[in-house]
């Protein structure tokens, strides 16, 4: 299949990966001068179109471009979100957000990198306007201003690129286009200098308008070996700047492609962004070695070193990135030194298993204590806990409604959260211990049961004790529900007055993660599976009497947690906010520190498909007690 580039491919975009925190960069215009920090976060944004629709050719060679190029981009230190198949409206949306979330700190660099089709319109006045062409595009034969209403053009970009707060930004299409925002570049840098800290927006592209490109693309080839390899290292310093992957490609891609294809770089033309050279760190030992990817290479490697102390009450090996250190006795301790700075995973496996993620600074000593029910699946006298490893994950979903984008990272830690939903018998154990007086109790408000056929009622004094259907529950083990979020909250402050550890609501984040499968997760719609049939504990009615029913449990997700999508609607501990994904920190987000609603997640056995998937968010009132509503609880240390 092949490729016909009239003017400008498109870039692809898919999934965003946020940078690993890899410590500072840091380099040197000479061995007397003092040392700057170059990038402390690294963000990409890829996007292939593929499946066009209306007469453009489809571009099946993309799916394979978008994968590899996010998979190198992850293995050299970004953090990558992907986008496929987008329409002009989620375009502007996904490079809006994306700059939004990532684009605001000095001291981070952004990637923008871009796979389809591509336009390029001759105007009447001689001037030429390159256009990125979204799947549902009309052909531009088909009407010049219908085409141009639908795509967007490349002074777009220009203005995204100028809204772009930090120091580099580099801006990829794998795309042949004309009407060029950029002035040409053609020199190669001879050494790192401290140019690379001054702000620049680079624009690479895989060739010149009217050009026919392979689908299976040469340009992205050559692309992915230069940032992963030293092929493309000019001086051989260590480091790649644009200038010289520009510079690389442009060479490459013509010679492999018999002169049909020619790239074009260079900077924006602005004289406030055209100083500085975006950067990438090349060294083959960083690069073949996954090991050492928190140390983001051999720059100022001594600089970038700490030691981290361990004192244990349990025994067992321990494992600091999968890779054995040392064996561990109960009152034992053991010193780590030299551990590059950034994150690491330490494991212990024994008789009782930890893990847990740490963060070594540079020159300092980290202190821990690995202790007995920190993170090992617990067992409650009459509660099951399942153990949630931390991680970073895509929160949200683009495609659906407002208040579920943009699509962000959140960084989560270890945590412990019930596999069922709090029962009734549970609760009621809680109730004759503490004698406490639920909100439905006090009679503060109406609510609902569900009749025969399924039907809605409006009632009066119902609580914890009763089913859905309004009558007294004898099996214990449903859920409960009728429960307010101030009447979840004094059940967790009673668990932790009673229990080893620190019970609450769950974060969203900290929700959504586990429902998601944690580091377990296969990135279902619902919790352990793509149809929500197979796991919302729905009602099954006896054949006797209609309408008595109770509610059956279906199959658990990857972390052996059960009910997450379907079952009962569950109390998170945040107030809610439609716009808090886009102003959500990156680790442990707790959610807006007052609002007027709580967030409820997870759906119910009455609810639509859309409302049980895994980033649906909903919300009422903290004082609200439904017939749908109920909770799970999470345990962290003290």
């Amino acid at each position: 299949m092949k490729s016909f580039c009239i003017g400008l491919t498109l870039f692809g975009l898919a999934n965003i990966v946020s940078a690993q925190d890899r410590g500072f960069v840091r380099i040197k215009e000479s061995p007397k001068a003092e040392s700057q920090v170059l990038y402390e976060r690294s963000f990409a944004l890829v996007i292939g179109n593929s499946d066009y629709r209306n007469g453009w050719s489809s571009l099946p060679g993309v799916h394979a471009d978008v994968s590899e190029v996010s998979r190198t981009l992850t293995k050299v230190g970004f953090k990558t979100l992907i986008g496929v198949n987008y329409s002009k409206q989620q375009l502007d949306s996904a490079f809006s957000n994306f700059i939004a979330t990532y684009g605001n700190e000095q001291n981070t660099r952004l990637l923008f990198y871009f796979a389809g089709h591509g336009y390029t319109v001759n105007t009447s006045y001689g001037d030429k306007l390159g256009y990125l062409v979204p799947v549902d595009a009309p052909l531009p034969e088909n009407g010049i201003s219908l085409f141009q209403g639908k795509s967007m053009e490349m002074a777009q970009v220009e203005i995204y690129a100028k809204r772009v707060q930090c120091k580099h930004a580099l801006f990829v299409f794998d795309a042949c286009f004309s009407g060029s925002i950029f002035s040409q570049t053609r020199a190669i840098s001879d050494a790192l200098s401290y140019k690379t800290t001054q702000p620049v927006r680079q624009f690479i592209t895989s060739g010149d308008e009217n050009e026919t490109v392979p689908d299976e693309s040469v340009f992205r080839k050559q692309f992915t070996q230069a940032i992963s390899t030293e092929v493309a290292d000019g001086n051989n310093d260590g480091f790649l700047t644009g200038t010289e992957l520009g510079e690389f490609l442009m060479k490459e891609v013509i010679e492999k492609t018999d002169q049909k294809q020619h790239p074009q770089y260079g900077k924006i033309r602005n004289p406030a962004l055209d100083k500085g050279d975006f950067v990438f760190v090349i060294d083959s030992a960083f690069l073949s070695d996954e090991s050492l990817l928190p140390t983001l290479g051999r720059i100022a490697k001594m600089e970038t070193q700490g030691t981290l102390h361990i004192k244990s009450k349990l025994s067992g090996l321990l494992y600091l990135d999968d890779r054995a250190v040392g064996l561990l006795y109960p009152d034992s301790t053991i010193s780590l030194a030299n551990i590059e700075s950034g994150k690491h995973r330490l494991r212990l496996e024994g008789v009782e298993n930890y893990s847990k993620t740490i963060v070594i600074s540079p020159g300092k000593i980290e202190r821990l204590t690995i202790e007995p029910y920190a993170n090992t699946a617990m067992h409650l006298p009459f509660m099951k806990m399942a153990y949630v490893e931390g991680g970073e994950f895509l929160m949200g979903n683009e495609g659906s409604m407002y208040d579920q984008r943009p699509v962000h990272w959140v960084e989560v830690g270890d945590f412990e959260i019930g596999v069922y939903e709090v029962s009734i018998r549970q609760f009621g154990v809680f109730v004759k211990e503490t004698g406490y007086v639920t909100e439905a109790e006090q009679g503060l408000g109406k609510n609902f049961i569900i009749g025969k056929e399924g039907k809605l009622k409006e009632t009066t004094g119902l609580n914890w004790k009763h089913r859905p259907d309004g009558r007294i529950a004898k099996d214990l083990s449903l859920p409960v529900i009728y429960v307010s979020w101030n009447d979840a909250m004094r059940f967790t402050d009673w668990m932790t007055d009673k229990y080893p550890g620190d019970f609450r609501l769950p974060t969203e984040a900290e929700w959504e993660y586990a429902a998601r499968g944690g580091s377990r997760r296969k990135d279902t719609f619902y919790a352990g599976s793509d149809y929500k049939e197979e796991v919302n504990r729905d009602v099954v009615r006896h054949s006797d009497s209609p309408d008595l029913f109770f509610m059956r449990r279906k199959k658990a997700n990857e972390l052996s947690i059960y009910d997450m999508s379907g079952s009962v609607a569950e109390w998170c501990l945040d107030w809610y906010d439609k716009n808090y994904y886009r102003k959500s920190p990156i680790e442990d987000p707790t959610g807006p520190n007052s609002g007027k609603f709580k967030v409820l997640r997870g759906g119910t056995w009455l609810s639509q498909e859309q409302y049980s998937q895994v980033f649906h968010r909903d919300k009422t009132n903290p004082n609200h007690f439904g017939f749908t509503d109920g909770f799970r609880v999470v345990r962290t240390k003290k």
